[in-house]
């Protein structure tokens, strides 16, 4: 065999070698090949292809023509509108809250003829349960007095039942804007006493807020932490208010507010005094909280074996007692020690200094 016939053998095997590795995807760089290759039409030419594209989703038909964001303020907007009307309905017309009214203070020995003394008293009433019974608090000069009330209707009339008398009441205005009254009616009534009738009378209280006699300290106070607490929860002070006795205890807080708790079941009465205090080596000086200056008390105490001994020589405040002019106490929750005594007076303290209760009333002789 000549060599032109090797030479073309050779081209042939070359060809076929090219074939074989195209077929089995290689080509002669040694890279891989489409097995595929590219997708045409009939006619030979290159199909377009395109990546497949996800539909847009829909909108909230109000968001073609609002904002979100101003679409979120209108729906907060209605919602407090309904709240407002919910409460205007259902709260605003509540005896619910605080209300005052100012009264001429008669007992006053300052006032004149020309002048006479007004004082604010503030009535609270507490939500009434479900059968319409609740309670209420009457503040007045640093005493609060803790009575039952219950509301009920007669006809189209709301009712409400303080004591032995009971009351027509309305609420006018808006509580929500704080300018609501409140107005009680005495219905016209003949007094099976005297036979004679009594007109129908009104008052009105206005809108207010509780005076907020625990934040009523003196300037400067000074308190001692060995007082600081209940005193005399089981043992009681006991004086005579009228013809009534009183049984008394007292709290000393570290806010410069002593509270003189007193009560007596048999006529109803639950009543706590407000004083601002000041105590410092062994000397307590104390007065009402709506007192002024001038009305203060200066006594002495000391703490010994338990017990809390407050000295009242003049015998002018809720402590003295007739014969030592000393009150004792011992703590809450504490085992009650030997040799405490019972104080008890045959009257009422004197109001020339700071005891409140006689000095809503009268004072004693």
């Amino acid at each position: 065999m000549d060599n032109n016939e090797n030479n073309i053998n050779n081209e042939n095997l070359v060809e076929e070698n090219t074939s074989a590795k195209e077929t089995n995807g290689v080509d002669e760089n040694g890279g891989y090949v489409s097995q595929f290759g590219e997708l045409t039409n009939a006619d030979g030419e290159p199909l377009e292809t395109t990546a497949p594209t996800e539909e847009p989703k829909k909108k909230f038909f109000l968001f073609k023509y609002i904002h979100p964001s101003i679409f979120i303020a209108i729906c907060v907007f209605l919602v407090a509108l309904i709240a407002f009307g919910v409460y205007w309905i259902f709260g605003s017309k509540t005896i619910t809250g605080t209300w005052m009214r100012e009264v001429e203070n008669n007992s006053s020995a300052t006032s004149t003829a020309d002048e006479v003394e007004k004082i604010a008293v503030y009535y609270t009433f507490e939500k009434a349960d479900s059968n319409g019974k609740g309670t209420y608090y009457m503040n007045v000069q640093g005493e609060q007095s803790k009575g039952e009330y219950k509301l009920s209707t007669s006809g189209d009339k709301k009712k409400i039942t303080i004591g032995n008398s009971e009351l027509t009441y309305e609420v006018t205005g808006v509580k929500l804007f704080g300018n609501a009254t409140l107005k009680l009616t005495q219905d016209a009534y003949t007094d099976q006493t005297t036979g004679k009738k009594v007109e129908s009378q009104t008052i009105e209280m206005n809108q207010d807020k509780n005076p907020g006699y625990d934040e009523m300290s003196m300037k400067d106070y000074k308190t001692d932490k060995d007082l600081i607490g209940k005193w005399n929860t089981e043992y009681k002070i006991s004086y005579y208010y009228g013809m009534y006795q009183l049984d008394c205890d007292i709290e000393i807080k570290d806010n410069g507010i002593m509270t003189v708790h007193a009560s007596n079941s048999d006529i109803g009465m639950d009543s706590t005094y407000y004083y601002a205090y000041s105590a410092e080596n062994g000397k307590l000086t104390f007065k009402g909280v709506t007192d002024k200056d001038k009305n203060k008390a200066t006594l002495e105490y000391k703490l010994k074996d338990g017990i809390l001994t407050i000295v009242d020589k003049n015998n002018k405040t809720m402590f003295s007692e007739s014969i030592l002019g000393s009150a004792q106490f011992y703590k809450d929750g504490e085992k009650k020690p030997e040799g405490i005594t019972t104080v008890t007076t045959t009257t009422a303290p004197s109001t020339e200094t700071a005891t409140q209760a006689a000095t809503q009333t009268t004072k004693a002789k």
